[in-house]
């Protein structure tokens, strides 16, 4: 939502993550342009307040590198260890390297499925890294 000064008020979704979502097993925020809001998913997940996630869908959202980054390390924490399915945006080296980390965490233990895309690209989603475990 834009304020009457043309900037984007992100107030309401600020407001939904600060609750807890102890049964919530899907979050999907796919195609949204988190810029400004994607912080809040990660403080979300950092701060245990999903911590029955299985599907966490952050593709086409041109998150941060430090907003995807928190994500990996509260994943890394085990912040959210029922997680199956991650459908990821565009990774640069220093959020790879945290993903890799979540990875080696063992608290993913039960993903199944992993798709890595390129938000700023024109191409498809389907054009994404796709690896299914």
């Amino acid at each position: 939502m834009k304020s009457e000064g043309g900037e984007w008020n992100f107030s309401g979704l600020a407001a939904l993550f600060s609750h807890q979502f102890p049964a919530l097993q899907e979050l999907d925020m796919s195609g949204n342009r988190l810029q400004g809001a994607a912080p809040m998913i990660g403080e979300a997940v950092e701060g245990g307040r999903l911590p029955s996630v299985r599907t966490l869908m952050l593709n086409d959202t041109r998150m941060r590198e430090a907003d995807i980054t928190a994500v990996f390390s509260a994943l890394t924490e085990g912040r959210a260890p029922h997680v199956e399915t991650l459908r990821l945006p565009k990774l640069d080296t220093p959020s790879s390297q945290a993903l890799a980390s979540a990875l080696d965490s063992g608290f993913l233990s039960q993903l199944r499925e992993m798709t890595l895309s390129d938000c700023h690209s024109v191409a498809s989603e389907s054009e994404g890294l796709g690896v299914v475990m």
